[in-house]
């Protein structure tokens, strides 16, 4: 979940792509430095490499489901490139 007025950290995954769905409420998507809007139940496909970010302008918590598609999970392959702190609900 996302804090509303928050967002995620600024990163890409070098290894997967990802399938990433706006659960709860609108999402404003950022891929390769193109912003968008992705309605209550919308998708979006971020392929691997891209650089992301996802924002909660909303009032309520955004939940934001993700599916990775890749061949040997871990975290070595994520490269955070901006990161703002506490913005996802249950954050110290």
């Amino acid at each position: 979940m996302v804090k509303p007025g928050e967002c995620l950290s600024l990163r890409n995954r070098r290894r997967w792509s990802r399938h990433w769905v706006a659960a709860s409420s609108a999402a404003e998507v950022t891929v390769n430095g193109n912003t968008g809007l992705a309605h209550q139940n919308g998708a979006i496909h971020i392929p691997a490499g891209a650089m992301l970010r996802f924002a909660n302008p909303g009032a309520i918590p955004l939940e934001v489901v993700e599916v990775q598609i890749v061949r040997a999970m871990g975290e070595d392959g994520t490269v955070s490139n901006a990161d703002i702190g506490a913005r996802v609900v249950g954050a110290r």
